[in-house]
């Protein structure tokens, strides 16, 4: 009786170590180790190995000697991208079995990255995500009114949506600010203004990026009907950090303006600026941007802008913003003020994941043994 059921035992362990075997990724070391887990990705010269007991692990690609993956592994080298089965290495060559039974024989050197099926398809999502991913947008609404002796309306709509990859980011801004006032039946526009943006980023290096945008802008109580500008420069990210941003850049612009009272006019403008973020704790974000516009067709003429704007998160879809405008020109028609504020208020609704636009990713380093 005890034999049977030591016979029992020793099955049912058999079978229990098959089946972990059996649905686990191997790594046979040089001196003949055996480590039993799951391959996650190995780059740099590293692999980097989920373990049961012994959490992740890295191992050094050099002390490698054979991979057995219980699914293929996606192989990178040089320019080439394949599906291996296996890896077996013996001194400066690897032998790599493909999942079409195929055998080739490689520079241990020339192998770049292996990626497990999972991180392989992180990691294309990441580099080539199609157009309908990594949205997010945003809705702003602002009212307040007052009727009696006196009647007042103020309306404020924004609407914002940012593309963020890895290393390119598309950013559109709508906003608009209605205003009228009235006493003894006689009302007047007090604020009619609409701007919009967009602008368009590719990371250079870790600190460096390229930019182009384009901004629409209408104010009919600074007799402006529309304002169009073009632009590309420069950044230079000058402070990473957790909690702050700071970006310098410059670049060059084209401005067309059509306002109600003088002639077109066109101008070719320098552009000197700098953008801000920061977050003051996990719920509120603070940005701001400020840029000058020197006018290099007419010399002595200039524009500023400044935008400033907060999002308190109430929740993970709804939050409260505030925004602030500002854009003064040396050279407003006859009538007009040069400087023209728009602030607003409201309530924000979110959607999509909120993602930062980083730096190019470095390949991830390991420490030297």
């Amino acid at each position: 009786m005890a034999r049977h059921s030591f016979i029992r035992i020793a099955v049912v362990t058999a079978v229990v170590c098959w089946c972990v075997f059996a649905h686990a990724d191997q790594v046979v070391l040089s001196n003949g180790d055996t480590i039993t887990g799951k391959i996650a990705k190995m780059e740099n010269g590293k692999i980097l190995f989920d373990t049961t007991y012994m959490g992740r692990v890295q191992i050094a690609w050099s002390a490698v000697w054979k991979v057995v993956p219980d699914k293929p592994l996606h192989v990178a080298f040089l320019h080439e991208d394949m599906e291996a089965s296996s890896l077996e290495t013996a001194g400066e060559v690897t032998t790599v079995h493909t999942t079409d039974d195929r055998a080739l024989v490689l520079p241990r050197g020339t192998i770049q990255t292996l990626r497990s099926q999972k991180e392989e398809a992180m990691h294309r999502e990441l580099v080539h995500p199609s157009l309908s991913e990594f949205w997010t947008a945003s809705a702003d609404a602002g009212l307040s009114m007052a009727r009696g002796n006196s009647t007042t309306t103020t309306v404020n709509v924004g609407a914002r949506a940012a593309r963020v990859t890895q290393d390119r980011r598309l950013s559109l801004a709508f906003s608009s600010l209605y205003s009228m006032a009235g006493t003894a039946g006689q009302t007047q526009t007090t604020a009619n203004a609409i701007r919009s943006t967009a602008r368009y980023e590719i990371n250079l290096d870790n600190r460096s990026y390229t930019f182009a945008f384009t901004n629409f802008d209408s104010d009919r109580v600074q007799k402006l009907d529309l304002r169009s500008v073009l632009g590309v420069g420069l950044g230079y990210r000058t402070v990473q950090k957790k909690r702050m941003n700071l970006d310098l850049f410059t670049g060059a612009s084209y401005d067309h303006e059509v306002f109600q009272t003088v002639p077109i006019r066109q101008s070719a403008e320098m552009l000197i600026g700098q953008d801000t973020m920061f977050r003051i704790n996990p719920r509120i974000l603070v940005e701001q941007r400020m840029a000058l516009y020197p006018n290099v067709t007419k010399t002595g003429d200039y524009r500023t802008s400044l935008d400033v704007g907060s999002t308190t998160k109430l929740n993970s879809w709804l939050g409260w913003q505030f925004s602030l405008n500002n854009v003064y020109v040396s050279n407003p028609p006859v009538g007009a003020k040069n400087n023209d504020m728009v602030m607003s208020t409201g309530l924000r609704v979110v959607w999509g994941k909120e993602r930062t636009f980083q730096p190019k990713l470095k390949p991830i380093e390991f420490p030297k043994e």
